[in-house]
């Protein structure tokens, strides 16, 4: 994640988003394949594509790419499916990645605030081998209406 040539196809990769959601309907737009592109494009281990309702309350986990049976696992130590799940806004998360395109984080923990319970995302780190995290935000017209959520084994 820290190579230039790799923070310059990621940021690439969200501009080509934000162009396909200004052209093509939501309903038409291959979520999955998109989080895939960023899949092999960033070396993460998870990739999360996230997409913010009209009304900023809730984002919705819409695709994931990774290995299967980790995200099964961690839904089920969660007691959610975090595929489709919806998620209320996080006021302590936008305000930490209001800064550029994508923004890192340390740990899972680091990124959930009042989202996820520390003790949880811990647990769900150490399943899955999550070290850094990076979120990867997508834009129209000056709004945040989606990301993508990265998260690099540790290591």
């Amino acid at each position: 994640m820290g190579d230039e040539e790799g923070r310059i196809g990621i940021q690439a990769l969200v501009k080509a988003t934000e162009r396909l959601f200004l052209q093509i309907p939501g309903e038409t737009i291959d979520y999955r394949q998109l989080a895939e592109d960023m899949l092999i494009l960033s070396g993460a281990g998870f990739v999360a594509l996230n997409i913010y309702e009209e009304s900023g309350h809730h984002y919705q986990t819409v695709a994931i790419a990774g290995e299967g049976s980790i995200v099964e696992q961690a839904s089920d130590l969660l007691g959610l499916r975090i595929l489709g799940h919806r998620w209320r806004h996080d006021k302590t998360k936008e305000e930490k990645i209001k800064g550029g395109i994508v923004t890192l984080f340390p740990s899972l923990s680091a990124l959930t605030g009042d989202v996820l319970p520390k003790p949880a995302a811990d647990l769900v780190s150490g399943l899955a081998n999550i070290g850094v995290v990076a979120v990867a935000k997508i834009e129209r017209n000056g709004r945040m209406i989606g990301d993508y959520t990265m998260f690099f084994p540790r290591g």
